[in-house]
């Protein structure tokens, strides 16, 4: 699976070239950025029964939300994405100062909240190496058409996996597995499986039949 960045880019090439559906494809569909910031605290200062934490914001994707975590051993965790044009904004500036920024969101909803005892910061943009961004998104004059389109293989020589190749649950973990099982399987044949009711839910949502994009 190759991030759908870098199959845009010259580092990689086709001979022959690629299907004129596949090459418009890449064309159509565009990769975002992404940070993410995962803070781990002594105390706990949110509800115990609450897993994700719903932050409503004047500005437009600034820390909507985050996801409460807990360790045994390694204590209560949250984690905040930030994605679009505030990630944007925040590509360039150091990492205490993006921890910053998820906390004062954070004392927005809380009065009581610490600073962390450890923290960890992820940047995922153009610059990114091997990656060239983060998920994949269908701008508003594209279509979901086109993701089906990058999924089929050229032969058996050529298969494309990854989440830019899942039209229902692009832009996800989940969408990358299950484009890989998908992709295993068409090489392969049936393969084996652990959890089979589980397997066969994910991945069916890659499998969607083969249509022309507009």
């Amino acid at each position: 699976a190759v991030p759908l960045p870098v199959l845009r880019t010259e580092a990689l090439a086709f001979e022959p070239p690629l299907p004129a559906y596949q090459a418009r494809a890449l064309r159509q569909l565009a990769s975002g950025a992404a940070i993410k910031v995962v803070m781990r605290f002594a105390i706990r200062f949110w509800p115990e029964d609450k897993y994700l934490l719903g932050n409503i914001q004047a500005n437009e994707g600034e820390w909507p939300q985050f996801f409460a975590q807990t360790f045994e051993e390694r204590g209560d965790t949250l984690v905040g994405i930030i994605s679009g044009k505030y990630a944007l904004a925040l590509m360039p500036v150091g990492d205490s100062a993006i921890v910053a920024a998820a906390l004062k969101n954070l004392r927005h909803m809380y009065e009581d909240v610490g600073n962390p005892s450890h923290y960890q910061v992820f940047k995922w943009g153009e610059q990114t190496p091997f990656f060239g961004g983060a998920r994949t998104y269908v701008p508003v004059d594209s279509s979901s058409s086109y993701l089906r389109n990058l999924s089929q293989p050229l032969g058996r020589r050529v298969l494309f996996a990854g989440e830019h190749t899942c039209a229902r649950m692009y832009g996800t973990t989940h969408g990358a597995y299950a484009s890989g099982i998908r992709e295993a399987r068409r090489l392969l044949g049936d393969l084996p499986s652990t959890f089979p009711l589980f397997e066969h839910q994910i991945t069916s949502s890659c499998e969607e039949p083969f249509g022309a994009a507009p």
